[in-house]
């Protein structure tokens, strides 16, 4: 997502991020000094919802089971875009893990491969 928005989403109809890091701040304490928050911000979608390219339709997935990304930052995307007007769709999996499209086998995980695909065929 980050290279679409900040590179120009002309060529993108829409975008989807399961589990994401939309937003690199809150993983700041796991990391060393070595990376800059300059850097953490420049590949933060975050960073880019001024962008013209914040206007594509966004469909996230958050797992609510997942421990590998803060789920603030995929709060603060989402928060920030729905703020900006900006045409985000949070779809929250309810005992999702990371990688839920591959570990959760179940019916939430179905249907949101469903509203996964029913998403992106709006744009195609």
């Amino acid at each position: 997502i980050t290279v679409a928005l900040r590179e120009g989403g002309e060529a993108f109809r829409c975008l989807v991020a399961y589990y994401g890091p939309l937003d690199l701040m809150p993983v700041r304490p796991h990391l060393g000094p070595e990376i800059p928050d300059a850097v953490l911000r420049a590949l933060s979608p975050i960073s880019y919802l001024d962008a013209p390219a914040a206007q594509t339709p966004t469909f996230v997935v958050r797992a609510e089971a997942d421990v590998h990304w803060p789920m603030e930052g995929i709060d603060a995307y989402v928060g920030a875009a729905r703020a900006g007007n900006l045409p985000v769709t949070l779809r929250p999996h309810s005992t999702g893990h990371h990688a839920v499209d591959v570990i959760d086998d179940n019916d939430e995980s179905r249907a949101i491969m469903q509203e996964t695909l029913a998403f992106i065929l709006q744009y195609i």
